[in-house]
């Protein structure tokens, strides 16, 4: 046999759903492009919305890139030597300079989505010292919203130049198989909680050709009798990532505006904003709201510390400037915020008065409908968010973040100048540099954690020393 005859072949089948709002643009040149939004999800030709293949393929190269540490040497033929290259470069194919490149194993179909429904989404940019909206800056695009389904296929073919590397090979196969399982973020804006897709129900077929059998299972399309379904328990958490979980309640109400609802055949000004698919719509805090929220606050602190704002820069992320030709991606991430329970709408009426008389201004009385909280207990909020490549001094800048949310002092949404917005948080959990730390109460933990927090803490203030 030669090196390029088939050994084995794995088939990867399940059913992907969007756990989040999903945008991947089709690009200003998009036929039939409306010049009222700013960007349009990608549709094939019969107007349904999917995910490209080529995104897929680049969302699990990355994660590959990034998760999977293994190498494996490959001879150089010419001169007899080896070069290290990750195992991740072997299946998804790479370029190195020493062996030259290496054909990509897998073929990673488009997914067409299903009961799809695409919807509009408004962003403004914040100016974080006056706390106002900047001028020009307001943006609208279109999501396809989250609870679409399609149908996931991935062909892996493994070739005789592949026979040194099958166990490691087929170990980043089943990895990748559990992190499909648990999710994977891809399209854009992942970084404010866009774009993650799961699939609970994905399998692994593994075909191996010395076998007669199961190439006739193969040809005929039928399952093999070597199967992997993924495994949530064995999704491992990346030690340079800083994650970050709490769990609190609304202090009192929340408002995030989403305006022009028909309420019950009433005249409303705004209502909470909900996402999801119709009849299963979620009060949400969008990504947008949280990363902005916490981008202006870590920006405050910086401030208040006296540290050089711009070192958020590589943290929080960077528009490309065409003059400078830099610019950096975000490795701080957020999720959506789906609040399903312990919350309830009430309306709320609020009239305008005249400063000079005491009176009320005519035409001035406008109703909305927030959210409030129905106890005083239950953590019904959930705020994730993680650093990826987290230094420590990023990680003590985190902790000031965790301590402000679960304090009461970041509000969300609309309104906080009258109280809306707060969010206490009743336990934090956080995972980094390979250690676990679960706080009930800020500020109430055990000793060693304490120990450790502080120099995260120490770290990151040390920045502001002397200035």
């Amino acid at each position: 046999m030669n090196e390029a005859s088939v050994i084995q072949k794995i088939k990867i089948e399940g059913t992907v759903e969007l756990m989040s709002p999903l945008i991947i643009g089709a690009g200003d040149g998009a036929v039939g492009a409306s010049v009222e939004v700013d960007s349009q999800v990608v549709k094939d030709k019969a107007e349904r919305p999917f995910i490209p293949g080529t995104s897929l393929a680049g969302a699990l190269r990355h994660w590959a890139w990034n998760t999977t540490n293994s190498t494996v040497a490959l001879k150089d033929e010419l001169d007899e030597d080896f070069d290290e290259v990750g195992i991740s470069s072997i299946l998804f194919g790479d370029f190195n300079s020493k062996i030259g490149s290496t054909q990509s194993a897998i073929i990673i179909n488009d997914i067409v989505l299903e009961d799809a429904n695409i919807v509009f989404r408004e962003g403004v940019a914040i100016d974080s010292v006056v706390n106002v909206g900047i001028d020009g800056h307001k943006y609208d695009f279109e999501v396809v919203e989250r609870g679409a389904t399609g149908k996931l296929h991935i062909e892996i073919t493994l070739r005789r130049v592949h026979e040194n590397y099958l166990s490691e090979l087929e170990q980043l196969i089943k990895t990748l198989v559990d992190q499909l399982k648990a999710g994977i973020r891809l399209g854009g804006s992942t970084t404010k909680g866009f774009g993650k897709i799961a699939s609970s129900d994905i399998t692994a077929y593994f075909y191996d050709f010395s076998k007669f059998e199961e190439v006739k299972q193969w040809l005929c399309n039928k399952p093999s009798s070597n199967q992997y379904e993924g495994s949530l328990s064995n999704v491992s958490f990346a030690t340079n990532t800083f994650y970050a979980d709490i769990e609190g309640r609304i202090d009192s109400s929340l408002i995030i505006r989403d305006y022009g609802i028909d309420f019950k055949g009433e005249k409303i000004n705004a209502v909470q904003f909900k996402s999801g698919k119709n009849g299963h719509l979620l009060p949400t805090i969008p990504g947008t709201t949280v990363k902005g929220v916490l981008r202006k606050q870590a920006e405050y602190i910086c401030r208040r510390l006296g540290i050089d704002e711009s070192k958020l820069d590589p943290l929080m992320g960077i528009d490309l400037d065409f003059r400078t030709k830099q610019g950096a991606k975000s490795r701080f991430i957020v999720d959506e915020v789906y609040i399903s329970e312990g919350v309830k709408e009430v309306k709320q009426s609020r009239i305008r008065v005249d400063r000079f008389t005491g009176g009320v201004i005519d035409s001035a009385l406008f109703t909305n409908i927030p959210l409030w909280q129905e106890k005083e207990s239950g953590n019904n909020v959930k705020i994730h968010f993680e650093i990826e490549r987290c230094q420590e001094w990023e990680a003590g800048l985190a902790l000031c973040l965790i301590k402000d949310i679960c304090t009461g002092r970041i509000p969300f949404g609309g309104e906080k100048s009258i109280g809306k917005g707060r969010i206490i948080g009743e336990s934090v959990n956080i995972r980094y540099d390979g250690q676990e730390f679960n706080i009930k109460s800020f500020g109430e933990n055990n000793e060693d954690d304490s120990e450790l927090l502080n120099l995260y803490l120490e770290e990151f203030a040390s920045l502001g020393e002397g200035v």
